[in-house]
């Protein structure tokens, strides 16, 4: 009989260590694809904001915190909690695995900026004729004249989801505006848009071939031009 327990004990013991060690190493494993592999995908890495990452980290976490919380029970002898997370200590690890798996396949990095330094510094691998509609789209560069400047690039890519969305504000002198909207008012491929004419404001919207929202906003009375193009692909 205590050779039956002191058995049950060891494999407790052993489940648990496994749950904190392989843990630890799945972590390091996706954090290391991540960092090898997928930062060559993307000019700048931040951390992606979809539901389906957020619980796959939260399941790749589970055989670490499993490992800790049983550890610690078992040192304080707490029999209800080692023996509930003993139980949990193999399907967390089997957890953990398949969620590094999917990380490992499913980038959990994303291209993010909101520095106006950055401008235009797109990932490669986009549609040739996409990234052609931004660059006729956008001005070239932004003027150093230019007022409350707001940039933000966004651009995710992965088995599941085809993301990407660029905006640039910016508040320019009587001259310079009235050259942008002349140069906005020739551009062929806004001939097809949707023109709303106010006072003061007008706003143009169109939607390319290949799925590219296009948005822009002229405003004359304080001379704030705004672009927005997004993209969203399942």
């Amino acid at each position: 009989m205590s050779q039956m327990k002191s058995k049950e004990k060891t494999l407790w013991h052993d489940g648990l260590q496994y749950d904190l060690l392989l843990g630890i190493v799945l972590e390091l494993i996706v954090l290391f694809v991540s960092i090898l592999f997928w930062h060559m995908q993307f000019p700048k890495l931040a951390i992606a904001k979809a539901a389906v990452l957020n619980l796959l980290y939260l399941v790749l976490a589970l055989p670490l915190l499993v490992g800790i919380f049983g550890l610690s029970a078992r040192s304080m002898e707490n029999t209800f909690w080692t023996r509930l997370l003993t139980q949990l200590a193999w399907p967390a690890l089997l957890a953990g695995v398949l969620a590094a798996l999917i990380l490992c396949l499913i980038p959990p990095y994303c291209s993010g900026s909101t520095k106006p330094k950055q401008y235009m510094q797109i990932d490669q691998g986009i549609d040739e004729n996409m990234l052609a509609d931004l660059q006729q789209l956008f001005p070239e560069t932004i003027l150093p004249t230019a007022g409350d400047v707001s940039y933000q690039y966004y651009k995710y890519t992965s088995i599941l989801e085809n993301s990407l969305h660029i905006s640039l504000g910016e508040t320019l002198d009587e001259a310079s505006f009235q050259r942008e909207a002349a140069r906005i008012d020739a551009l062929p491929m806004l001939t097809s848009g949707t023109r709303t004419e106010g006072e003061n404001i007008t706003l143009i919207d169109l939607q390319t071939p290949e799925g590219l929202l296009l948005h822009l906003s002229l405003d004359a009375a304080c001379h704030r031009i705004i672009y927005s193009a997004s993209c969203q692909q399942y």
